[in-house]
């Protein structure tokens, strides 16, 4: 139900486009008791994502391509 939620959520252009997407190697958002070598990697797995994700991202192209259009639409 939880990854049906978010799935739904990541439809929009606009969120997607937002998005930092992880490698979780299989780690479920209820795996409360993950090893420290798991914590490690999900963590590693995150940060690389991260810095992936900002050498290309851009807010104001976001801006320009989401949000400043869909308002100019509405005016």
């Amino acid at each position: 139900m939880i990854n049906a939620h978010d799935l739904y959520a990541l439809d929009e252009p606009a969120v997607g486009a937002r998005t930092i997407f992880v490698n979780t190697g299989g780690v479920n958002a209820t795996d409360f008791n993950l090893d420290r070598a798991g914590r490690r990697t999900l963590f590693g797995n995150g940060k690389q994502a991260a810095e992936k994700f900002m050498e290309t991202w851009s807010w104001d192209e976001y801006l320009d391509k989401y949000r400043r259009q869909s308002a100019a639409s509405r005016v």
